[in-house]
């Protein structure tokens, strides 16, 4: 794919964003100083996404790299407010691994991709996935044994757990 640069919008002529995912700082007189056009370091934010520090009027503002090439690249004709990473790759922000979703649609995808995690392979969960499957299978509606109130006690999680778990609403990989 050949490169191509577009003006990052609300900093025309002072920044461009490219197809590939880089930013520039355009060229500009710094007092009686000519700073030269130079790629912009990308930092890594915590949670893997990209970013970069844009300034104009003395004001600093750090922007999402993946949207900034959204923004420039793909029309937003329904008006959605994320930008997903096709491949799941937060650093690959080139625009045809992007696209815009709904919140709801990006969420979609990450389960559907195993980029997040859900019943027993969450570091979080409290049950095994042979726990759920003794619960499953014992599962007997309003018995004192095994009803819902009795395995809740006997696995030590909240009622709801167990309902969520014989009503496939949750730990749905077991």
């Amino acid at each position: 794919m050949r490169e191509e640069w577009r003006d990052i919008i609300d900093y025309e002529g002072l920044y461009q964003v490219s197809n590939l995912g880089e930013v520039k700082s355009l060229e500009k007189l710094r007092g009686i100083v000519i700073k030269k056009e130079h790629l912009l370091s990308l930092m890594e934010r915590r949670d893997g996404y990209c970013q970069v520090t844009l300034t104009k009027n003395g004001k600093s503002v750090k922007k999402l790299v993946h949207v900034l090439v959204a923004q420039a690249f793909i029309p937003n004709y329904e008006n959605k407010k994320t930008v997903n990473h096709i491949d799941g790759n937060k650093q690959n922000n080139t625009v045809n691994n992007l696209e815009w979703n709904t919140q709801r649609e990006n969420i979609i995808h990450a389960y559907e991709n195993g980029l997040k995690a859900r019943g027993t392979q969450r570091k979080d969960s409290k049950l095994s996935a042979i726990q759920v499957k003794e619960i499953l299978d014992n599962y007997i509606p309003y018995d004192r044994k095994f009803g819902t109130r009795a395995l809740a006690h006997k696995y030590n999680v909240n009622k709801t757990t167990i309902w969520r778990i014989v009503n496939n609403k949750s730990y749905k990989d077991i």
